[in-house]
């Protein structure tokens, strides 16, 4: 009798912590959903609005250069949001379900972080944010260049979030075998009871009002490092800001 009990009772325990995965599970994804509905809404309607605002400047015969070419830049900013947000959701699915497929080869490091900043470079501007890169100006490592891209495109995007229009550093160096990337900003900082927990997903760097996102960047930039046989660290100051760390080896293999 007692070890029907006991069996029953561990079936019981089992059943409990399969329901409430099942039930977390579920509430992720609700979550998600509901998050990217209204992500995606609110760079669509934008886009809508400004795109019916330039339909009825040539209706009427109105056309302003100066009004229509700010209708147009606006747009292919939200287009360009857009992207992003599909980009995250396209990642986050490959890395979760294990599909994501590297390629790597020899690439200028160096470059791939310039060309990352020159894309930002507008933005900044408007933000009245100072980007720079230091360290090496050129740097060959084995890299998958897309995904190490998109490592960096995330990294600065939240720097641009997150650095409250403070100064944007990215810090390339070589380590030995290994090179290091770090990215300093100088905004609102991560508390410390966030920091354990930035690399998981659905979590957000800062205050998420006003703020686009999933939450999902971070979790695949740790993913895309990790496949590198790299590191992803984060050191932060609420009100100071925050340095992340990539590291990562020039050759694969030698990790």
């Amino acid at each position: 009798l007692g070890e029907e009990l006991a069996g029953r009772a561990g079936i019981a325990l089992e059943n409990a912590r399969l329901f409430g995965e099942a039930t977390r599970a579920v509430s992720a994804r609700d979550n998600l959903l509901s998050v990217t509905s209204h992500e995606l809404r609110t760079p669509v309607t934008s886009l809508k609005l400004q795109l019916q605002m330039a339909r009825r400047q040539l209706k009427a015969g109105k056309v302003e250069p100066a009004a229509l070419e700010r209708s147009l830049d606006i747009s292919i900013k939200q287009v360009d949001r857009l992207n992003s947000l599909i980009e995250d959701l396209l990642n986050f699915s490959s890395v979760s379900a294990g599909k994501m497929r590297y390629h790597f080869a020899r690439n200028d490091v160096a470059a791939i972080v310039s060309e990352t900043l020159e894309r930002h470079a507008e933005s900044a501007r408007i933000g009245k944010t100072p980007m720079k890169q230091t360290g090496l100006a050129s740097l060959e490592a084995e890299v998958d260049p897309l995904r190490f891209g998109q490592v960096v495109e995330n990294l600065v995007t939240n720097a641009l979030k997150y650095g409250a229009g403070g100064p944007v550093e990215l810090e390339l160096r070589e380590a030995g075998l290994d090179f290091t990337l770090r990215v300093r900003d100088q905004g609102i900082g991560i508390a410390p009871d966030k920091l354990n927990t930035v690399f998981e997903r659905y979590e957000r760097v800062g205050p998420t009002q006003g703020i686009s996102g999933f939450g999902l960047g971070l979790y695949v930039s740790r993913a895309f490092v990790q496949a590198h046989g790299g590191t992803i660290t984060v050191e932060s100051t609420p009100g100071k800001g925050s340095c992340f760390t990539v590291k990562m080896p020039l050759r694969q293999g030698l990790a």
